[in-house]
């Protein structure tokens, strides 16, 4: 079908008028809007002038005709802002699920705007002025009376309208402010769905850890990824057998459902049995502005959580303690887990890490301070550790230790610093690397001679180096005499530039078929899950 050719006259912003609301549509119906009968491509044409703004008016349009559902691209970027005022709430529901069924087909962004202390003081004001009773000053500016109705509303809209998602967070509102947590004692917590294909996502607000129990069960079919620093009543995720990714605070790790605040046998051999047969990656943090238990308890829910995971879920290969107050739940960890994340300097963290045996990958966050002892601490990783990961202040005593650890198993470096020391220090450690394969440098300061004193101390076996775009005027020579760099120096060195998206630089033509080393590294960045991650451009240098 030929396309039909844009008008040369200057584009008009489409609005939703008052011939052209939600009400009116739905009562008029589409056999009275000539709008909707446009072929496709004028059809698509005139929408695509709607601002991102102009949600409202697109949802309008779908009441009255069911086509705009069909395509996606119209859908994509568009707000609707939906007011939170007890006094619309009804309103505002229904607008949602309006929206939501005229969209089911695709994921949008919905906004809720957030009232401030003084809009707060305001509505009080307003309420003594009519001669009713003061709002209470625990709820969210309307009696408590209409408490339990709106969390119902909100809850039964979005267990019958959320489209299928795949990643659901879990967090409180301005945790920043413990006297905003206070105000908005009942709706402390938001719910954010995801999907990993598309760039919308879907924002509702939830009340207690009741409600989000009945949310998990009611999307655990879909659910993939789940992030929370609110409680979470762990016996809830036996109702995700497809979770893949779970990180949790485990100040508000809950054995029970709220409000029963003490374990009960029921609920210890609920959770002791659950099984999660995809689980492969848990990650734990400690966060005290949110913790709803002390830290000792919060640590007794955690082990009980990790207990259960690596008795029944086999394939948990990846765990990541990210704060020091949780690293005593390594002692939890089975001595065969292949990926650890940790948090250094923290008390007994050596002893600990010698027992684990089949250790391959290791991420460390190092303090700003403290890196006296890092050499102790990679002598104990007893296993055949292939990856290493630094993270925090590398500084030249940091990339020392790295070689004196003896790594001789070591394949991939990363160096992520805040404050990178000399590059020197680096060629330096890469000599007690000889079977380096990867060498990624994030923030470091580089330049064509810099390059190759690195890669002239490294053995023959590093085949990918990957840099930062400084953004410099000169980029673009720098850029071209490293890869001359490469090309003098290594055959079979890749070099990865990282900007907006990586570059590649290779020795294989780019006619040929990808080569495994090019497809593992592609691997490599698309897991990352960061944006400038999804486009791989290639260059080819041979000649």
């Amino acid at each position: 079908m030929e396309m039909a050719q844009p008008s040369s006259r200057p584009p008009r912003t489409v609005t939703a008028t008052s011939e052209t609301s939600v009400d009116g549509l739905g009562q008029h119906g589409a056999e009275t809007c000539p709008l909707c009968e446009l072929p496709d491509v004028p059809f698509l044409h005139i929408f695509s002038y709607l601002r991102n703004e102009d949600g409202e008016s697109l949802f309008a349009v779908a009441q009255a005709c069911p086509r705009v559902s069909a395509f996606p691209s119209l859908w994509d970027g568009k707000k609707v802002n939906l007011g939170t005022s007890p006094r619309y709430f009804k309103t505002s529901i229904e607008n949602l699920l309006k929206a939501l069924r005229a969209a089911r087909r695709v994921s949008f962004f919905l906004s809720e705007s957030m009232w401030s202390m003084s809009n707060i003081e305001q509505e009080r004001e307003d309420e003594r002025s009519r001669g009713g009773e003061e709002l209470s000053k625990d709820t969210h500016c309307y009696p408590l009376a209409h408490v339990d109705e709106v969390i119902q509303a909100r809850s039964l809209a979005l267990l019958r309208v959320a489209p299928p998602v795949d990643t659901l967070v879990l967090s409180n509102l301005c945790q920043e402010s413990t006297s905003i947590l206070r105000t908005y004692t009942y709706f402390e917590t938001y719910a954010e769905f995801r999907s990993y294909s598309s760039s919308g996502f879907l924002r509702l607000f939830f009340n207690h850890p009741m409600d989000i129990a009945s949310l998990i069960e009611k999307i655990g079919p879909t659910l993939k990824h789940l992030k929370s620093t609110v409680a979470v009543p762990l016996a809830s995720l036996d109702h995700a057998q497809n979770l893949e990714t779970l990180d949790l605070n485990v100040a508000s790790i809950r054995v029970e459902a709220w409000p029963q605040p003490k374990y009960t046998i029921t609920s210890l051999l609920a959770v002791a049995s659950l099984s999660l047969p995809r689980l492969h990656t848990v990650r734990l943090g400690y966060d005290t502005d949110t913790a709803s238990l002390d830290l000792d308890e919060a640590l007794h829910s955690a082990e009980l959580l990790l207990l259960a995971l690596f008795a029944h879920c086999d394939q948990v290969r990846c765990v990541a303690l990210c704060s020091p107050d949780v690293m005593p739940l390594l002692d939890a960890c089975p001595a065969d887990l292949q990926r650890l994340s940790i948090c250094w300097p923290a008390p007994g963290l050596a002893a600990r890490l010698g027992r684990m045996q089949g250790l391959k990958d290791l991420t460390i966050k190092l303090d700003d301070d403290e890196d006296d002892e890092l050499e102790s601490l990679l002598r104990a990783c007893s296993g055949p550790l292939e990856r290493l990961e630094l993270v925090g202040m590398c500084r030249g005593e940091t990339v020392r230790a790295v070689r004196a650890a003896g790594l001789t198993s070591l394949t991939s470096l990363v160096l992520s610093s805040w404050d990178p020391p000399d590059l020197r220090h680096v060629a330096l450690a890469l000599s007690g690397l000889p079977r380096l394969r990867l060498l990624d440098l994030e923030n470091f300061s580089l330049s064509p001679e810099v390059v190759r004193d690195v890669v002239l101390a490294a053995i023959a076996t590093l085949e990918l180096l990957i840099i930062d775009d400084t953004r410099e005027p000169e980029l673009v020579t720098a850029v071209k005499e490293l890869v001359t760099v490469v090309k003098e120096l290594h055959v079979g060195l890749r070099l990865f530039v990282r900007d907006n998206a990586y570059t590649l630089f290779f020795r294989h033509s780019a006619a040929e078929s990808e080569c495994a080393l090019c497809a593992e590294f592609a691997a490599t960045v698309g897991s990352k899950g960061d944006e400038r991650s999804a486009r791989i451009e290639k260059c080819d240098v041979a000649e």
